[in-house]
């Protein structure tokens, strides 16, 4: 976050090893579920919204705008594009 100057910009991320939504995956911008420690790696869409973001949007609305993300993510819109 440092090294993209976004050390002071407000992004809610959450991170969770349960797969119930505990942590309230949902209501964050980011929301990763999974246990791979070091794995997650946000820099290219750190770096996008950094280049790209000319609205002064909020990262979770810039997302949203780019397409890297629905407008709307529900749980069952989520279980439907991920279940095998």
């Amino acid at each position: 976050m440092a090294r993209l100057g976004l050390s002071e910009t407000p992004i809610k991320i959450r991170v969770t090893g349960c797969p119930n939504g505990c942590a309230r995956l949902f209501l964050a911008e980011i929301g990763l579920i999974g246990r791979a420690i070091g794995k997650y790696n946000l820099d290219l869409m750190l770096e996008r919204y950094v280049a790209e973001n000319k609205a002064a949007e909020g990262s979770g609305d810039f997302l949203a705008s780019v397409g890297i993300v629905d407008g709307e993510r529900t749980p069952e819109i989520f279980h439907k594009a991920y279940s095998a």
